[in-house]
This record gives structure tokens, sequence and C-alpha cells, in this order.
């Protein structure tokens, strides 16, 4: 009760909080600095498909001050060229006791990405497709592997049901992942 009026009234313990902060060593809190950090955002000066992985090129540098790298677009996605958040390469989560030295490291990943650490390919990544000498006319044996997802259950159940899948064949679904029946 006493603190909530405190609080309610005239800021008595939130301004005497305050106050104690400001008057600690050079305007800090009242704890000591023992690291320093950020969240640096990652730049792609190229536009492309990705052909390696954002994390693995920025952890190749051997900073100190990089915890962790939070990739944008995975490999053989397309990486746009930086313009904005939304065209980010990624970010990167640094933390060093030097805070010189993580500057020195958010320089090191700026040099890095203006000579073209993320390797891009203007052509897309090969699909999975089965390639023209082996289809299904070259093959009599070959099926076509249906892989259905849930969001795809309706549309094939109703193919099914229409008789429209190939050879008359009839489709059976396995839903996994699924509580069992009691």
């Amino acid at each position: 009760d006493c603190m909530m009026n405190d609080w309610r009234g005239d800021g008595g313990l939130l301004r005497e909080h305050l106050t104690a902060g400001k008057s600690g060593g050079r305007g800090r809190w009242m704890y000591p600095r023992k690291e320093s950090s950020c969240i640096m955002m990652l730049v792609s000066h190229a536009e492309g498909y990705l052909k390696e992985e954002i994390d693995k090129q920025i952890a190749g540098l051997r900073l100190p001050s990089v915890l962790e790298v939070f990739p944008s677009v995975k490999k053989g996605g397309l990486l746009k060229q930086s313009q904005d958040l939304n065209t980010m390469a990624g970010y990167a989560i640094m933390l060093h006791p030097s805070e010189e030295k993580m500057y020195q490291d958010i320089a090191a990943i700026r040099a890095a990405e203006e000579t073209g650490i993320y390797p891009v390919s203007q052509e897309p990544p090969m699909s999975r497709q089965a390639s023209p000498a082996f289809s299904r006319k070259s093959s009599p044996d070959f099926t076509r592997q249906i892989s259905p997802s849930i969001e795809k259950a309706d549309e094939l159940w109703a193919a099914d049901e229409a008789g429209m899948l190939e050879d008359g064949k009839s489709l059976e679904l396995e839903v996994t992942g699924l509580p069992a029946d009691s």
C-alpha cells in the first residue's frame, strides 16, 4: 500500500530511483556495465539466389563479438538487395566486453558485405523434378508419388470421389502426427 501510494502520488519511489541512477558514476545506473551489445542488421548489396548459408558466411569471419546470426533467407532462396527492414539479409546478435572490439567487428562485417560475402546466382537452384530422360513415357513402371499436405487433402479427396485420379486408382491417405483414437 505504501509503495502504491508513492507510485501514484507524486511518483515518490520512481523519482527517487531515477535520481539515484542519474547520480551514479558518469550518469549511469547503479550497476556496472560488463559487456556491450547490439543487434546488427545484415545488408545485401547483391540480388539473386543464395548459394551459401548467411550464418555460415558470417561465422567464417570468426568475429569474437558475434553471438548468433538469424538469416532472413536460406540457401537457394531469393536474396533481395537490401532497401529496408523487409529486404535485409538478416541480423546478428553481438556481445563483447569491449565496446571498441564490437565496433571493429561491425566494421569487418560491413566490409565483407561490400565485397560480396553473400554469394548469389542469377539462375534459380535446380528443381526436384524428374529429368527428361526418366519420365513416365520412358519407364512404364514409373508411378507418381503424391505427398499430400493438410492444405491439399480436401482437393485430393474431391478428385478421388470424382474419379479424376490417374488410371482409375483410388487414393489412400494416412494422416500422421495426430493422437490415436482411444
